[in-house]
């Protein structure tokens, strides 16, 4: 392949006219150089190897994409890293691509023990799991029940006299529906099943359940479990269904970290109940990273750099052809959305900074925080799932019919993010969690109360108008912060002065929520907007950079603040924080930035540092060789193999051979 096509001496072109500092911006992404060392260190070792280097997805059966996914993460454990290391985790994901088998053993079934089990069922189970000598999942939702946990329809019943717990799914309802790995992967399972003592329950409790045989990988007695289907994406997961009927097993196989029966069948609880959340927080603290925001910087770099190099039409009357970047509409769609994943990125990592502090005061017994942190968590999950996805379908569509293509890497990214929008919680059920701990927060500030941690600015007495008299004013962080929390503030006022009357009128609580919950489903939203800007402005700030890349941040900051204000606008123009005449400035701001960015905006992508194997894409290269990549990736289609396919033609044989000898009669009349 050429490396000196139109399209990459167009790409090189416009890196060498640049004024921004890309290395550096990568540390800060990172977190510093060190970790920018250590991820290109594990890149180049998975990208040298050769079973992991094998990134393409375009021509592989769902079979070899399940059976390639299973060898793949074989292959990862023999690695030389630190696999407890949470920098090392979030850098293999991304650095091993999508498709890697065994993700929830891995990510899900040995944290899960680990976090739930007392000292000597972590000996015993987690190193067999950790050495692939047991195949284990997470086996929570049910058929009929996801969200809803205190809904869950399995049952863990004690019998005392052989020391056991019978497990059982009573109704189809119940069958466990969803989990990876269950399918056809999977020898145990942690079952989170409603523990019964004497006819009484206690809650949902974690027990390990064994449900295939270790010799045969045959299903055990009482055990039905398969595959649940095609889905849209993620063919090397096999998701599974499980049927429990009288599955019986030893009462140590309760995870008891924080809660277990004695041998007379007492419940003993030894740790807040809450904890047994805490897994669930760590799995949206992760996911937002590796399956909305890193996606969404994957999706921005293969659109910008196809923007760049693709040419068609002129701005000016008889002029060349220019770059689809610099036309205005093209950059409104692109650069609010590489902003937005810069923001996401930063907000994610001060969420997971906040977890670890949080986590790490739970594990000691303070428990104060934690209904903060779990309201974040379920926040930020749903937000960040929802905008990234549709962010990464704008990314698409910019690119034009090259984007539909699977060569042009997006099919893979919005397949990924897609699911990522209902598992580990239905999305608008996450913002109502949300929103609950504002509405409590918003009772304890009438009440008299200090409110301490994010939601700490509904103590403040905001202002009731807005002083930006310019666009210059209206790129300011602080008035850009002001306008975000004050209609955050509102929001948050508005719906609980709403809910209080309703309650007034004698509606019941559960009637109030649902009249409210379209109103309050926006208060999270807002919400969390707030508290994203806030977490960019915090990096900005303590960021180890040099000017010029603090300046190329605070741009980019500005132009999410000023982009998420234009999106919400009427929330601010009916409060009356902001005139008709500052809405327009607003608008003039946001597109005034436009141009600025256009000049380095492929330094912003190129700090991201993806390689091409991990992107997956033909259209957004480093060298920008869109179109020898798509016409070399076509060539290799399986239905290009024969010149002639059989199936087709030996049915339309008949048609065409007659059309033949018409247009050959034609032919001989003339």
């Amino acid at each position: 392949m050429a490396d000196t096509s139109d399209e990459t001496k167009l790409i090189m072109e416009e890196r060498r006219r640049m004024d921004i500092k890309v290395e550096e911006i990568t540390n800060v992404i990172d977190g510093g150089s060190n970790n920018t060392t250590l991820r290109r260190k594990i890149t180049d070792m998975i990208q040298n190897d050769a079973i992991l280097s094998d990134m393409d997805q375009f021509y592989k059966t769902e079979e070899e994409k399940y059976s390639r996914g299973i060898r793949r993460a074989l292959r990862v454990r023999k690695l030389d890293v630190d696999f407890n290391d949470t920098t090392t985790q979030r850098i293999l994901f991304i650095a091993t691509g999508k498709e890697i088998g065994l993700p929830i053993h891995s990510g899900v079934f040995v944290p899960t023990i680990m976090n739930l089990g007392n000292q000597e069922q972590v000996e015993k189970w987690v190193p067999l799991a950790v050495n692939f000598n047991i195949i284990g999942t997470y086996a929570q939702t049910e058929l009929g029940h996801g969200t809803n946990l205190r809904g869950l329809e399995t049952t863990a019943t004690f019998i005392p006299e052989s020391q056991e717990f019978v497990v059982n799914t009573p109704k189809l309802s119940s069958m466990k529906w969803w989990p990876g790995d269950l399918g056809k992967a999977a020898n145990h399972a942690v079952v989170m099943a409603q523990l019964i003592i004497k006819g009484e329950s206690y809650g949902m409790m974690p027990f390990i359940v064994q449900i295939r045989d270790l010799s045969t990988h045959l299903p055990l007695p009482g055990v039905k479990v398969g595959d649940i289907g095609a889905k849209f994406a993620f063919e090397s997961n096999d998701n599974g269904f499980l049927i429990l009927d009288n599955v019986r097993i030893p009462k140590e196989n309760m995870l008891s970290g924080v809660a277990e029966v004695d041998a007379e069948g007492n419940f003993m609880l030894k740790s807040d109940p809450r904890v047994l959340y805490g897994g669930m927080m760590l799995i949206r603290v992760n996911l937002v990273d590796s399956q909305a925001v890193f996606p969404l910087q994957q999706a921005c770099t293969i659109a910008t750099r196809y923007s760049i190099v693709r040419r068609q039409g002129s701005i000016q009357s008889g002029g060349d052809e220019v770059s689809i970047l610099d036309y205005v509409a093209q950059q409104h769609k692109l650069f609010p959305l590489l902003a937005a994943s810069y923001a996401f990125h930063f907000s994610s990592r001060q969420t997971h900074e906040l977890y670890k502090i949080i986590n790490a005061e739970v594990k000691n017994g303070e428990f104060s925080n934690l209904p903060e942190l779990h309201a974040l968590t379920a926040g930020m999950k749903a937000y960040l799932t929802e905008k990234c996805l549709a962010g990464t379908d704008i990314c698409r569509r910019a690119c034009g019919g090259h984007g539909y293509l699977q060569a042009s890497g997006f099919p893979n990214i919005y397949l990924q993010q897609l699911a990522s929008v209902t598992y580990e919680g239905e999305n608008t059920v996450m913002f109502l969690q949300c929103a609950r701990y504002l509405m409590k927060c918003m009772s304890g500030v009438i009440n008299g109360r200090k409110i301490v941690g994010i939601p700490s600015y509904l103590n403040e007495r905001m202002s009731d108008r807005c002083h930006a008299t310019s666009e210059r004013d209206l790129t300011n962080h602080d008035t850009l912060l002001q306008c975000l929390k004050h209609r955050s503030s509102f929001l948050i006022r508005q719906a609980k002065e709403k809910i209080d009357s309703l309650t007034k009128s004698g509606k019941s609580y559960q009637d109030v929520w649902n009249i409210t919950s379209v109103e309050l489903v926006n208060v999270a939203r807002a919400h969390l907007e707030y508290y994203i800007f806030s977490s960019f402005l915090q990096v900005i700030q303590n960021m180890n950079a040099s000017a010029d890349t603090k300046g190329k941040m605070g741009e980019l900051c500005s132009l999410f603040g000023l982009h998420t204000i234009n999106e919400n606008m009427a929330d601010l123009l009916r409060d009356k924080y902001l005139s008709a005449k500052q809405a327009r400035l607003a608008t003039e701001a946001e597109l005034s930035s436009l141009s600025r960015i256009r000049k380095y905006a492929l330094g912003l992508v190129d700090a991201f540092d993806f390689t091409d194997k991990t992107l997956m894409t033909c259209i957004g290269t480093y060298d920008g060789n869109a179109y020898e990549r798509l016409y070399e990736n076509a060539k290799r289609a399986p239905r290009n193999k024969t010149e002639v396919n059989e199936g087709f033609y030996n049915q339309l044989r008949p048609y065409l051979l007659k059309g033949r000898d018409i247009l050959e009669g034609t032919k001989s009349k003339l």
